[in-house]
């Protein structure tokens, strides 16, 4: 368990140099060219802009109810005598879950970042930053993060799976950015801080698994 623990971490520190000015550029040249041009050509229909306007938010209950199956599943396993690799991954699934959930919420709280739609209000203003209140808490995306560190948690115990993995992330992030729920680098930025939440989890548990 403590070597996917270190490949996990490996990871997440050996794409950190390319993450961080792969999010400065979209930040400075291309969420809100992106954006504008979404707003303009994939959703100005009526039917495509009403139906991505009306998706509900259901990223907690999906989080509380996914991980009490994961934990109950666990301990349905270990009364069993079962101790496998499907075993720790219901433990380290069950637990990224929450604590994913816990750091984007951490992270929206602390940069305060304006939302997608809220500046396509009034596109000439700045793009607002540690802000306060509705509507600023739009980095990272947390749609991202959460899914993001549950597939790490994955492939982390199932290798063979990454492929299908980054590929189900990959058509999220292209939900998020062209339903304009979100600019494009609060997507990379979860991505990221998804992947780091899955490492550092997975390595704490590593020291203390049972």
């Amino acid at each position: 368990m403590e070597k996917r623990a270190n490949r996990l971490a490996e990871q997440a520190l050996r794409i950190l140099p390319f993450v961080v000015p792969v999010v400065a550029a979209c930040v400075f040249l291309l969420d809100g060219a992106i954006a504008l041009a979404i707003e303009a050509y994939v959703r100005s229909g009526r039917l495509v802009g009403e139906y991505t306007d009306d998706i509900p938010d259901l990223l907690l209950p999906f989080v509380i109810t996914l991980s009490a199956a994961m934990w109950t599943a666990r301990h349905l396993r270990i009364r069993r005598g079962i101790r496998d690799v499907l075993t720790d991954f219901y433990r380290l699934g069950g637990t990224v879950l929450p604590v994913s959930h816990v750091a984007k919420t951490a992270f929206k709280l602390l940069f305060g970042r304006i939302q997608t739609r809220v500046w396509l209000v009034d596109p000439a203003a700045a793009h607002q930053w540690f802000h306060s209140g509705e509507g600023h808490n739009g980095f990272p995306s947390g749609h991202m993060t959460v899914f993001a560190a549950l597939a790490a948690a994955c492939w982390a115990f199932y290798p063979e799976l990454k492929g299908p993995c980054l590929f189900l992330l990959a058509l999220l992030g292209a939900a998020l950015v062209l339903s304009n729920y979100h600019f494009l680098s609060d997507v990379v930025a979860g991505g990221y801080l998804g992947l780091a939440v899955a490492a550092a989890t997975h390595g704490c548990i590593g020291k203390h698994a049972s």
